[in-house]
């Protein structure tokens, strides 16, 4: 064995790693989407509304909740106003 010489590998041995990278990579892939999709799933299920900083769970008398379809305006006692909808489990 020499020290310092580099030795060249056959095409078909370039071949074979360059197919076990591809095939490690892809696997890493898959194994992101899985960890990220369902291992560290969020709650979807709840949203948050901020009012001047403040988290709020009622609009005008009525529980915001993700569940229920609904329109909901929010005044921010200047004249102004926000219109949140949710439909279909959508905001």
């Amino acid at each position: 064995m020499l020290i310092g010489k580099r030795e060249k590998i056959s095409e078909e041995a370039a071949k074979k790693l360059e197919i076990i990278m591809t095939v490690v990579v892809i696997i890493f892939a898959v194994v992101s989407y899985i960890f990220t999709n369902f291992v560290f799933k969020k709650n979807k299920d709840n949203i948050a509304v901020f009012v001047a900083g403040e988290k709020i769970s009622y609009i005008d008398g009525k529980k915001i909740d993700i569940n229920i379809d609904g329109v909901y305006t929010i005044e921010d006692g200047n004249g102004g106003y926000n219109v949140i909808e949710i439909k279909d489990r959508k905001v």
